[in-house]
């Protein structure tokens, strides 16, 4: 009679495995504790992972969520010139985002009357330009206007008593002291910016018609609009809206600008708190990390070493049954990564269910829709995937010991 071959070594390991898997089910209140023990050290590690990343990115939404924090500011305005080539050079820079020239004075300002209601309130406001690309309107989901039309803010078209597509006449004026001259221009609303993205009183129009605006008050023929006046001159432009192209760019834009002798103002000292205190947050984050880290894999190491020396008899009979030593180094370590996974799951589990709780608790910490707490499924997927790493590495201490069991001294004390 032939003897049957033995089994491979794929088979004996699968059959470790499979041995591994069983002894923890059987002993299921064992691997309960254990895996408790990794859930309780890993739950709090991924609450505050969560709540490091919420915390920043409710910090920036908020600064995001204002253009205001985007933009940087020349104050007073009038002393410099800037020219078209350095209109050209600003706005080619990665870190611009919007930028338009300003008047060459001081901001335009303009006299508007409903058309269709004369006993509104005529609203005297700053007319500024816009485009393509205009933060302030884009965060509002309004388009820039075109041609003879404008965007008004929410409290110019409560005093006019305008809404979008209606019909609005605007006065323009000029005076050398000694006589004054005015012109009539038939405009039309094409949106209202909500109260909350721009608060002030104040107009958005484009450029080509706040730069005629501004020529018919120096007294220069506008061709377009056909009002007299002397030959226009090239002037140059004394101002500029400027945003950055996000949160990033603005302290490196305000000292690429400050590089030419301008002073600049700007939310730069803002964004730095964030960073310092997204910095600050790694720092602790990380050193709770590593005490965690190292503590969960101690507490699985023991527990593993623990559970071959309970084991040992069983692990003993395997060798006499031709399960050589580096096979049966599996046991322990299937296991710790099995505690590990289930752990992290626990853990991930537990984030889930004080997300809300947390998130209620502090909702009032800003106006952004933002949760409080925030982990992104690369980083779920990565906890699992971590702590079966380690806890299986942490399990290879148990695992050396597996090599040690001698089948004839164990069996003969058992």
């Amino acid at each position: 009679m032939r003897a049957e071959a033995p089994p491979t070594a794929p088979v004996r390991a699968l059959a470790v495995w499979q041995v591994a898997l069983a002894d923890f089910l059987h002993d299921w209140r064992l691997s309960l504790v254990a895996v408790l023990g990794v859930t309780v050290a890993l739950a709090p590690l991924v609450i505050l992972f969560g709540l490091k990343l919420g915390v920043v990115d409710r910090l920036r939404a908020d600064l995001l969520s204002d253009p205001r924090n985007l933009e940087l500011i020349l104050p007073g305005g009038g002393a410099a010139r800037f020219d078209e080539a350095w209109f050209a050079e600003t706005a080619a820079l990665p870190e611009t985002g919007f930028l338009t020239p300003m008047t060459r004075g001081t901001v335009a300002r303009i006299l508007l009357r409903n058309r269709a209601d004369r006993e509104a309130e005529p609203a005297d406001v700053a007319l500024i330009p816009t485009g393509a690309g205009d933060p302030v309107l884009e965060r509002a989901g309004v388009a820039p206007p075109t041609e003879d039309a404008l965007v008004l803010s929410a409290s110019v078209a409560a005093q006019l008593r305008v809404a979008p597509g209606a019909a609005i006449e605007a006065t323009i004026t000029r005076t050398d002291g000694t006589r004054r001259e005015g012109e009539f221009l038939d405009l039309t609303v094409a949106a209202v910016l909500p109260p909350e993205a721009d608060a002030r009183s104040r107009i958005y129009a484009p450029l080509a018609l706040v730069v005629a605006v501004e020529d018919y008050r120096e007294w220069q023929r506008v061709e377009a609009y056909g009002w007299p006046g002397r030959d226009p001159v090239d002037d140059p432009f004394a101002d500029f809206r400027l945003y950055a192209a996000d949160l990033d760019a603005v302290a490196p834009l305000k000292a690429h600008l400050e590089a030419q002798g301008l002073t600049i103002e700007s939310a730069a000292a803002s964004i730095a708190r964030v960073r310092r205190i997204d910095g600050d947050l790694s720092l602790m984050f990380a050193a709770i990390l590593a005490l965690s880290v190292a503590g969960f894999a101690t507490t699985l190491a023991l527990n593993q070493l623990a559970t071959v020396a309970r084991k040992r008899t069983t692990l003993a009979v395997l060798r006499l049954l031709g399960y050589g030593g580096v096979a049966l180094m599996a046991f322990p370590i299937v296991q710790g990564a099995l505690i590990g996974l289930l752990g992290a799951l626990a853990a991930l589990a537990v984030f889930a269910a004080m997300d809300p709780v947390i998130g209620a608790l502090f909702a009032d910490l800003s106006t952004s829709r933002t949760s409080l707490t925030r982990l992104p499924a690369e980083y779920a997927l990565a906890a699992p995937l971590a702590s079966t790493l380690i806890a299986a590495l942490a399990s290879a201490v148990a695992a050396a010991q597996v090599l040690k069991i001698s089948p004839s001294t164990e069996l003969r004390h058992a």
